[in-house]
């Protein structure tokens, strides 16, 4: 879900609605990831949500989404801020190799991929390396 783009917050509540809804019918996401919006070099402009504002709905979203087992954070679109999110619910993320699109937007991607691990190791968590597991509904077709 992408965040910051001059949405309502009745619109991200309605996304979350109906994330909830999907999981609850079909139950097939393993997680679920929230990232900001960047408005450089895009025709939308706009502003850029402030990190306090992204851990808050994630906090959010990790209470609405209670059926969801994971919750990720975006080190793609808040780099060494996204770890704080750990903290409001996340408990998950994902280390950025490449993304076009966000990049041209102004994401910076940082490919000391052991200098971010050592982030969320100063902030107390242990890091742990897995492979997500595609449900089962999904490898029984």
């Amino acid at each position: 879900m992408v965040i910051g783009f001059d949405e309502t917050l009745d619109e991200r509540l309605e996304h979350l609605q109906r994330t909830r809804d999907f999981q609850d019918e079909a139950g097939g996401l393993f997680s679920f990831l929230c990232w900001t919006y960047k408005p450089y070099g895009t025709a939308f402009g706009g502003r850029e949500i402030s990190p306090q504002e992204y851990w808050r709905w994630i906090a959010l979203s990790r209470i609405f989404l209670d059926n969801v087992r994971h919750i990720r954070t975006s080190v793609l679109t808040q780099n060494e801020e996204a770890f704080r999110a750990l903290d409001y619910g996340a408990d998950d993320f994902d280390l950025p190799i490449e993304d076009e699109v966000t990049q041209k937007a102004g994401a910076r991607i940082d490919l000391d991929l052991e200098g971010l691990l050592a982030i969320p190791r100063r902030l107390g968590y242990e890091v742990e390396y897995r492979r997500a597991e595609r449900p089962a509904a999904l490898t029984s077709r």
